[in-house]
C-alpha cells in the first residue's frame, strides 16, 4: 500500500521464452474505507425471563384454542383479531407493544369475503391514525428500555412521521 490510501496490485506476466525479462503492470486503486461495525442489541435477560414468567402464569392448559371461537366476540376475547376504532386499535396494539416489548407486527386488513373498499379504508385509517402514533411512542419506549437500539427507533420513528 502507497503513503496515498492507494492500494498497489502488480501483475507479472510469464516471461517469453528466451533472455527477455518479465513484464510487469501496475495500477493504483482506491482503498475503501472500512465498515463500521454495527453494535449488537444488549438484551437484558431478566426482563425477557419475567416477561416468559409472567405469560406462562397466565397461561390456563385448559383454555380453548383459536379454533374452538364461534364468534367475532369470542375473536376478540381471545385475542386473535382487534377490531374498533382507529383509537381503540391504538390502544390494544400499544398495550401489546408494552407487554411483549415487540417492535413488528404482521397485520392482515382483509379476509374471507370481505369487499375490497373495506380493507382499503381499514389500511387508511391505520397509516393515518395508528402506525404514526406507535411508531413514534414505541421509539420512545425502546429507547428507554433498549438504549442500544433507542437511536435507531428514534430515526424510524422520523423516518415514518417525515412520510
Amino acid at each position: 500500500m502507497s503513503d496515498d490510501g492507494m492500494t498497489v496490485k502488480a501483475v507479472v506476466a510469464q516471461p517469453p521464452k528466451g533472455p527477455s525479462r518479465p513484464v510487469q503492470s501496475v495500477r493504483a486503486q482506491p482503498q475503501a474505507e472500512p465498515k463500521p461495525t454495527p453494535k449488537a442489541p444488549v438484551v437484558d435477560i431478566e426482563a425477557v425471563a419475567r416477561q416468559l414468567e409472567s405469560f406462562l402464569k397466565n397461561v390456563d392448559p385448559n383454555m380453548p384454542m383459536l379454533g374452538d371461537c364461534e364468534t367475532w366476540d369470542d375473536l376478540e376475547a381471545f385475542g386473535s383479531i382487534i377490531v374498533g376504532s382507529p383509537k381503540t386499535v391504538r390502544e390494544r396494539l400499544w398495550q401489546l407493544i408494552e407487554e411483549a416489548q415487540i417492535g413488528n407486527f404482521l397485520i392482515q386488513f382483509h379476509f374471507g369475503n370481505m369487499k375490497d373498499n373495506l380493507a382499503r379504508k381499514s389500511m387508511r385509517l391505520f397509516a393515518s391514525e395508528v402506525a404514526p402514533a406507535l411508531r413514534r411512542d414505541s421509539a420512545d419506549l425502546f429507547a428507554r428500555n433498549f438504549p442500544v437500539l433507542g437511536d435507531t427507533a428514534g430515526n424510524l420513528a422520523m423516518e415514518g412521521a417525515a412520510q
